[in-house]
């Protein structure tokens, strides 16, 4: 498997699984900060792929929701070719960038492209290892592209250790960095200096105007159609997959812990791909938590006069999504997350209050002892700080008129 980078725009962009879409106070900007290329840009509608994209798929293996796709070779195409790589006896498995010297078992082009499922699907069919030879990135024009990947081992070597594993099932080893072959100096005409001033006069025109072309336009869709698009992230598709295919432990390994019953791992929230949630009291159910949510991981409904909060884990991809939009700051995420939760295909209930009915919009509502919503509640505490701040501007026009009133009927008075 060679680390041959896709050609053309091989890359296109899922606007509904953008956290930058579903709120703009979200401030994740994690594909454009390790694109090598700069081809993304951030804007109102999300995510957009403006400029020359090299199809190094970086992107793809940065963004936790799964909001990009790759044409060609996309995950599938590699676990694949790991799949077919994966021949007993195997002790290692060794992954290495395009410019790694050093023999390995699968070529990437760039060591950022990787994912926690391509580092366990050695381990799942056999492999005691997964080693990274990670090559001196500092000097490489796509330093930016592993930004990301201290993150991802810290994440992976804790899923490891749920499965029995141990840590020190994913390595790192330096090796040194290929050199490109010199480039033949040739004389350049007048045609080939023309195309290519054309080609890069296309790319600053597509990086200043806006993103709306290919597979990131609306196509005429509405804001709540693109809302009501939700869909699992492929990656964690795969990932749970490799989790639950899991088979027997190789000759030499630690003995497995069985997967019904996985250890409480726990890891920070910071590093992990998923999250651990919690709903207060001051919830007010407007369920805009669970209509933000690109995956579907929250549901929010009525039932029998009672509002419930659900929450899928293993569909959870620690986007914040949630905790940002939450007005009343009801939702919070845990600062360590449990790795078990990933595997248990059972819904958490987060909230599950009684409701009322506000005496003034009729709207339903989680009672809390009180007989209005909270909307309300907000709406007449602003109208009293507008009625408010509007008399306490005319206080020093009534003052002064009362003064002027006082300084004309002294002298009549003093008169009489």
């Amino acid at each position: 498997m060679d680390g041959t980078r896709l050609a053309g725009r091989a890359v296109a962009v899922e606007p509904a699984l953008c956290s930058r879409l579903r709120t703009p106070r979200s401030a994740c900007a994690t594909c454009a900060e390790v694109c090598p290329a700069g081809a993304i840009r951030i804007t109102d509608e999300g995510a957009a792929i403006v400029g020359n994209c090299d199809g190094c798929g970086v992107c793809f293996a940065a963004c936790p929701n799964g909001a990009f796709r790759i044409r060609g070779r996309d995950d599938h195409a590699i676990l694949t070719g790991i799949r077919d790589r994966c021949r007993p006896p195997l002790s290692e498995f060794r992954i290495r960038c395009a410019r790694g010297d050093a023999p390995a078992d699968l070529a990437l082009p760039c060591l950022g492209r990787l994912t926690e499922v391509m580092l366990l699907e050695p381990l799942r069919l056999g492999a005691a290892v997964t080693e990274i030879l990670e090559p001196p990135c500092e000097a490489c024009p796509s330093a930016r592209a592993v930004s990301q990947l201290g993150k991802l081992l810290r994440g992976t070597r804790a899923l490891c250790e749920l499965l029995g594993r141990g840590a020190d099932a994913i390595r790192q080893r330096r090796v040194p960095l290929r050199r490109l072959p010199a480039r033949t100096e040739h004389s350049v005409t007048r045609r080939d200096f023309l195309r290519v001033m054309e080609s890069q006069t296309t790319g600053l025109a597509a990086a200043s105007l806006p993103a709306s072309s290919g597979p990131t336009e609306r196509a005429g869709r509405s804001f709540r159609e693109l809302l009501a698009q939700r869909r699992d992230s492929p990656k964690r598709r795969f990932l749970l997959e490799c989790l639950r295919g899991f088979g027997p432990t190789p000759a030499g390994a630690p003995e497995r812990v069985p997967v019904p019953s996985p250890p409480a791992v726990e890891v920070p929230s910071r590093d992990a791909i998923f999250a651990e949630l919690r709903a207060t009291n001051q919830c007010t159910g407007c369920g805009v938590c669970a209509t933000l949510c690109p995956t579907g991981a929250l549901t929010a409904r009525w039932v029998d006069r009672q509002f419930v909060l659900d929450f899928r884990p293993w569909a959870c991809t620690n986007c914040q999504v949630c905790v940002i939009v939450c007005r009343p700051q009801a939702i919070h995420s845990r600062e360590t997350a449990r790795v078990d939760r990933l595997l248990r295909a059972q819904e958490v209930r987060l909230l599950q209050v009684q409701g009322a009915t506000c005496r003034f919009c009729l709207a339903a509502f989680p009672a809390d002892g009180t007989e209005t919503c909270p909307l309300c509640t907000d709406r007449h505490r602003k109208q009293q700080a507008a009625l408010q701040a509007l008399f306490k501007e005319r206080e020093p026009w009534i003052e002064r008129r009362q003064e002027n009133a006082k300084s004309i009927t002294a002298p009549s008075q003093a008169s009489t």
